[in-house]
């Protein structure tokens, strides 16, 4: 699974805690909407699909902890490579052009 940039998991947290505030203040189709969408964001982004489990997992990545990701561990060190990529020798990176 891909990591998301830490920029891109801030992002979308923020996102989906403001639209959950929105919408149990004021309840409205618009806001019930813009809930739904931001909850399928960050669960897309963090491979789950329980909201509260996206939300957990995000805020670990950020915390720097290590993550179970479909069978796999994403890391700090995984989620820097964000934006990276590399050459036809693993053991070179370069920035993404």
């Amino acid at each position: 699974m891909l990591v998301p940039a830490a920029r891109d998991l801030r992002i979308a947290l923020a996102a989906y805690a403001d639209a959950v505030i929105r919408d149990e203040r004021c309840p409205t189709p618009a806001s019930a909407r813009a809930r739904e969408d931001a909850t399928f964001t960050l669960c897309v982004m963090t491979g789950t699909r329980d909201p509260r489990e996206a939300v957990a997992r995000t805020e670990a990545w950020l915390a720097g902890k290590n993550v179970p990701v479909g069978g796999c561990e994403a890391t700090p060190a995984d989620i820097g490579l964000i934006g990276q990529s590399v050459s036809d020798d693993p053991a070179t990176v370069a920035p993404a052009a």
